[in-house]
């Protein structure tokens, strides 16, 4: 996806991202970052770039028989491991509380089948300002087209400078659905949590969302009669 690239700020020589519940994982790594058994440390662990949705990071290889490395953010592991490259997509967002201007500190860890395990440096870094800016409304809500599985509705879609990569969110009566440039509302027979009856009248809309949780005001809305 495409974002804008951020400048981020680092704090000595060590890095960080914020902890989300679920996300980050485990216990601490050991203090010590000599090398131990056949592993020696990774080092110049550093930033390679930042997006508002994304923390690149990267670092020296250590040498040694089947290395693997996992990352410690604020001395808790992140899940997504373990990598076998000597680098890694850290990904930002509420989801993850990885929030813009909070600082966090990062350090990996080498180890492999015999035992061996070593520390990189530590790294703090602060995180740029985030995505603030919310999509446009989508436009132009209307019937598509409509049968006995259900009705199809479409808009015309937001638009982000920052995230173009967006989730829209249709709403009606009590239910709601997540699509992409159109949506579908099936019949009850079909779904009979959130199902449409024949005869009755509906009133929908939609907004969208970008992946840093920024929502869009709500699009206008469309009523129709589902005839079945």
């Amino acid at each position: 996806m495409s974002a804008k690239t951020r400048m981020w700020h680092g704090l000595g020589t060590v890095l960080a991202v914020v902890t989300a519940g679920g996300v980050l994982l485990g216990a601490g790594p050991a203090a010590s970052a000599a090398s131990t058994g056949m592993v020696t440390a990774p080092t110049n662990l550093h930033v390679v770039s930042e997006t508002f949705t994304d923390l690149n990071l990267a670092w020296n290889a250590s040498s040694g028989s089947g290395v693997q490395y996992e990352l410690f953010i604020d001395g808790n592991v992140y899940a997504k491991y373990p990598l076998e490259t000597p680098s890694v997509d850290v990904q930002l967002g509420p989801a993850y509380g990885l929030t813009g201007g909070s600082t966090h500190t990062f350090q990996v860890q080498a180890f492999n089948g015999d035992g061996g395990k070593a520390l990189s440096n530590k790294l703090t870094v602060t995180l740029g300002p985030g995505d603030s800016t919310a999509p446009t409304a989508p436009a132009n809500m209307h019937v598509v087209s409509q049968n006995a599985d259900g009705v199809t509705l479409g808009w015309d879609p937001s638009s982000d400078p920052d995230s173009p990569d967006l989730t829209y969110f249709l709403g009606f009566g009590g239910c709601a659905s997540a699509g992409s440039t159109g949506g579908f509302i099936p019949s009850q027979a079909v779904n009979p949590v959130c199902g449409i009856t024949p005869g009755n009248t509906y009133t929908a809309s939609v907004f969208s969302q970008d992946p840093s949780g920024n929502d869009s005001p709500h699009s206008n809305t469309v009523t129709f009669t589902f005839k079945g």
